[in-house]
């Protein structure tokens, strides 16, 4: 068996620790590869939800993304975020057959030109129309800018010139003429060079054209018209609101819901006198004989126009007058026909 002696006086030999030996070690051990992968994550989780907090998601338009700008003084319609036009463009691009009509260039150009005739502070010039890299000059009062359509090639791009362009004229025009407008405008100058039928109808218009081909629609049953520029009624349909409340023809429409009728169009007068059938309207009626104007409440009905007008004639004849085209029309005429 061995022995050994240690003297009082030596020392054992020491190692100075080494840490990156330790690390290595570590670094081989489950426990630390799973620590360092979660840690890692969880610091790649935190960069997106930072990155993404500077974004803003709003909803997207139809067919095209139109960039939003806030503005201190932003307007309830932002013309820049074209959804009508937009949507316009889409079904060209999807229904339009004669392709071969669409030039977006022309379409730009045509759209503003439209705006300049309809807003007296835009005006636009065009440099170099004909070429390959026309330039579109666009004022809004006494500020203008240029603008480049030679990558304007295709519907895509044009929809992203008209953004700019939109900007700029959103941005400095001060007319009192709404923006949701100038995009009806500026659409129907863009549609007018695919060919002569395309139009874009407002609501307005469009209700209006519907009710005149249905034929029924909700109001009072009169007729009026402009008389030395006083609202007059023409005509009174028999058994409706009017003729039940006891307008007569020949009565003059002051005022309508506490609004005088001085200055108000035709069509601005109809507006107020349709309405929802069962809802009521307050007219003030001024009639000859009366030394001040009297109010009449009338409740709106379903009013029916009769596009057919029938006269029995001698010799079994039935004469027909066709006073405008209906969706009723022809079931009218048979209706009549079968009467006979």
């Amino acid at each position: 068996m061995a022995m050994y002696t240690l003297k009082p006086d030596r020392k054992l030999p020491t190692r100075e620790p080494n840490f990156a030996d330790w690390e290595a070690e570590l670094e081989q051990t489950p426990a630390y590869r799973d620590h360092y992968r979660l840690t890692v994550a969880a610091l790649f989780f935190l960069a997106i939800v930072v990155l993404f907090s500077f974004f803003s998601f709003e909803r997207r338009g139809y067919h095209f993304d139109a960039p939003k700008k806030s503005r201190a003084l932003q307007s309830t319609y932002m013309l820049a975020q074209m959804s009508i036009l937009t949507k316009c463009v889409a079904y060209i691009r999807n229904y339009f057959v004669e392709t071969q009509r669409i030039n977006p260039r022309a379409m730009v150009i045509s759209a503003l030109r439209a705006v300049e005739n309809k807003v007296a502070e835009v005006i636009v010039h065009v440099n170099g129309e004909q070429t390959s890299r026309p330039i579109l000059t666009v004022m809004v009062g006494d500020v203008e800018r240029s603008f480049d359509l030679s990558r304007v090639t295709d519907l895509y791009e044009m929809n992203w010139k008209f953004v700019d362009i939109f900007e700029f004229i959103e941005k400095n025009l001060s007319s009192a003429i709404g923006l949701k407008k100038i995009e009806y405008i500026a659409v129907n100058g863009l549609l007018s060079t695919l060919d002569p039928h395309s139009t874009l109808l407002d609501p307005a218009i469009y209700n209006e054209i519907r009710r005149g081909t249905e034929g029924t629609f909700g109001g009072l049953g009169v007729t009026i018209a402009l008389q030395n520029n006083q609202l007059t009624v023409t005509a009174v349909m028999s058994d409706s609101p009017a003729g039940r409340s006891g307008l007569r023809m020949g009565d003059q429409i002051v005022r309508i819901e506490g609004e005088s009728t001085v200055n108000m169009s035709l069509r601005e007068a109809a507006e107020r006198l349709q309405g929802r059938p069962g809802s009521s309207v307050a007219i003030w009626i001024r009639r000859n004989g009366w030394d001040k104007p009297r109010r009449f409440p009338i409740t709106r009905s379903r009013i029916r126009v009769p596009s057919v007008v029938a006269e029995r004639l001698s010799g079994g004849i039935l004469h027909l007058a066709l006073k405008k085209f209906q969706v009723n029309s022809a079931a009218e005429i048979r209706r009549l026909l079968a009467e006979q």
